[in-house]
């Protein structure tokens, strides 16, 4: 599959409705005649603004919407206030602050890293919120906003530290510090070019055999679990084969646990080749949560696998290989070999990873 051209990088990804972001822990009551007011950060101007209401009841979609109906007559302002009868105030507050981050320093997290300090960054572009392009899509910068995301990027180099190395992975390449402190304030990765599972069309199988061997190494060799395998956090490299990204749900240990990376595979999977997107129940907090990721598993299981997407081999040999192969991540001896040599494992099965697998890891 040929990828559209990447073209010059640009800020088009925040812009529309995910150009503002009001977290909900930015929500503070009693503010003078102001009885709620939510800090909120514009993407696009890379600033923060207060939006204030006399009302109490008020949720962070409101903020962001009532902001971008304002956003370009604030000019030098920060301040957009709602009085009791619905009218609108611009000002500006010089007392203003971002909200407080109380970030890690470089000296409280694992590992001998490199850094840099975040005025170094020459900024060009954004995926998405809070993940920049640096320089002409030689890497990215994931980016601390507030609070929130603090022990997000924690775990995320935790887990980095843990495993080290590792050929399915897109790595660390520096901890981005503050200009005046030795605060973390993100981090910078090589941009993988291959673009993401969400928006390729045509697949390999021995992608998804590397899928499954490297959520094996995670549990087996470095005692952890991914927590967010999905179509968007999986890439492909210049090399023909697939990195993982985005460890901000990973934990440690993993073995302890049961298994949280087996059934976000299979669900992962199913949504690449089928391009539907799973749907089981209203909850929205799945993380690490066992019994819900086995329902995902099962429910997507019980699908009928209809691939919309290029593939260059059966898909019901995928989906079989994948059912047994979960099923026996439960098993304490479970190894990649031990599954391949069990007697029980049809022949078809077999000449299928052998067809799309250059070795066999164990």
């Amino acid at each position: 599959m040929a990828l559209e051209p990447l073209g010059e990088p640009n800020f088009d990804a925040v812009k529309g409705p995910v150009r503002f972001f009001a977290p909900e822990g930015m929500l503070q009551y009693g503010t003078s005649y102001y009885n709620s007011a939510y800090k909120v950060f514009d993407h696009l101007q890379d600033r923060w603004y207060w939006v204030r209401y006399t009302r109490i009841e008020v949720y962070c979609e409101e903020a962001e919407a009532d902001l971008a109906v304002w956003v370009d007559k604030m000019l030098d302002n920060n301040v957009l206030s709602q009085d009791g009868d619905g009218t609108w105030t611009i000002s500006r507050d010089p007392d203003f602050r971002p909200p407080l981050l109380w970030q890690d320093k470089l000296s409280d997290v694992p590992g001998d890293w490199k850094t840099i300090r975040s005025s170094e960054l020459h900024v060009t572009g954004v995926i998405q919120p809070r993940v920049y392009v640096v320089g002409q899509w030689q890497r990215v910068f994931k980016r601390i906003l507030f609070i929130g995301h603090v022990p997000r990027t924690r775990a995320e180099i935790n887990a980095h530290a843990a495993i080290g190395t590792h050929p399915r992975i897109v790595p660390i390449e520096s901890i981005v510090l503050a200009d005046d402190s030795d605060e973390i304030v993100g981090m910078t990765l090589p941009f993988i070019k291959g673009g993401n599972f969400d928006v390729r069309t045509s697949f390999k199988m021995k992608w998804f055999i590397q899928l499954m061997n490297t959520v094996d190494d995670f549990r087996n060799r470095f005692n952890l679990s991914h927590g967010d395998i999905a179509p968007r956090n999986i890439l492909v490299g210049d090399d023909d084969n697939i990195r993982i990204i985005d460890f901000e749900a990973a934990r440690q240990p993993a073995k302890d646990d049961s298994d949280v990376d087996g059934p976000c595979v299979v669900v992962a999977v199913y949504e690449t080749v089928t391009k539907r997107d799973w749907e089981v129940d209203g909850e929205v907090e799945w993380h690490h949560n066992p019994e819900r990721l086995r329902r995902r598993g099962d429910f997507v299981m019980q699908q009928h696998w209809e691939s919309v997407v290029e593939l260059d081999d059966d898909i019901a040999l995928v989906k079989d290989l994948l059912l047994r192969w979960v099923v026996a991540r439960e098993r304490d001896d479970f190894t990649w070999s031990g599954l391949l040599a069990d007697a029980d494992l049809p022949s078809q099965l077999s000449d299928f990873v052998a067809r799309h697998s250059r070795s066999r890891p164990s």
